[in-house]
C-alpha cells in the first residue's frame, strides 16, 4: 500500500490554452489517499513529497501518515464566501463546503494539536476543530467548533491563531476571526490550543 496526493477542484471551469488544460476560478483542495501497488504502477505523484510517504518508527514498525484536509486556494474560497453563510449556518457546514471529502463529524478525529505560538507548523487552509477528551467532535451548539486554519498571529498583546469560520447567530457569517491562547487570558470560549487538525478516524 502506498500514498498519493491528489488535488480536487471545486467549482470554476477548465479550458484549453496553448494546448494545455487550465483550471480557471473556483478553488481546490488536496488530500492524501492510500493506493494499492497495482494501482500505483510504481509511479510517483508529482505533488508527493517525503512527508507524504509511509515511514517507520524507532522499533521498525511502519506507520502511515494520517490524512489531512487542506483547501489549496483558501484566498479564492474566502473571496467567494466572505460575509455569507454555508448550509444551516453551523460552523461545520463551511468546512464541509470547502472540503467535501472531510465527511460528517462522526468520522472526524484529532490529529496534531495547536500547542503554542507558531507551534506546530500547519498548512494554510487546513481544516481544524475542537474535540472532547475521547477524541470526538461534539455536534452540540456551544460545545465544539471547526474552521479553516489561516495562520498564527498576535492581537492586542495576545498570541493566537486566525480561522476562516462561521457560526449561527448575529455577526456569525463567514469571515476571518482571531482565537487567542488561554495563556493570553482570552475571553473566548475556544482558546487556540483547543484546536486540532481534523483527521479521519
Amino acid at each position: 500500500m502506498r500514498q498519493r496526493v491528489i488535488t480536487v477542484h471545486v467549482g470554476g471551469y477548465t479550458q484549453v490554452r496553448n494546448g494545455k488544460t487550465v483550471h480557471v476560478s473556483g478553488y481546490s483542495y488536496t488530500r492524501v489517499v492510500n493506493v494499492s501497488d497495482e494501482d500505483s504502477d510504481d509511479e510517483e505523484d508529482e505533488g508527493e513529497d517525503e512527508d507524504d510517504e509511509t515511514g517507520s518508527d524507532e522499533n521498525g514498525d511502519t506507520e502511515e501518515d494520517e490524512e489531512e484536509f487542506v483547501v489549496e486556494n483558501l484566498d479564492g474560497f474566502m473571496k467567494t464566501w466572505k460575509n455569507k453563510w454555508a448550509g444551516d449556518k453551523q460552523c461545520v457546514k463551511l468546512v464541509q463546503k470547502a472540503l467535501p471529502e472531510v465527511g460528517v463529524t462522526k468520522t472526524w478525529g484529532p490529529g496534531i494539536g495547536i500547542q503554542g505560538p507558531h507551534q506546530p507548523s500547519i498548512k494554510t487552509g487546513t481544516a481544524v476543530a475542537t474535540f472532547d477528551e475521547k477524541g470526538n467532535y461534539k455536534s452540540k451548539k456551544g460545545e465544539s467548533h471547526a474552521g479553516l486554519f489561516m495562520g498564527y498571529g498576535r492581537e492586542r498583546g495576545k498570541d493566537g491563531i486566525y480561522l476562516f469560520d462561521q457560526f449561527a447567530g448575529k455577526g456569525g457569517s463567514a469571515g476571518k476571526r482571531f482565537y487567542a491562547f488561554k495563556t493570553g487570558n482570552t475571553n473566548g470560549k475556544y482558546p487556540a490550543e483547543t484546536f486540532s487538525v481534523i483527521h479521519k478516524k
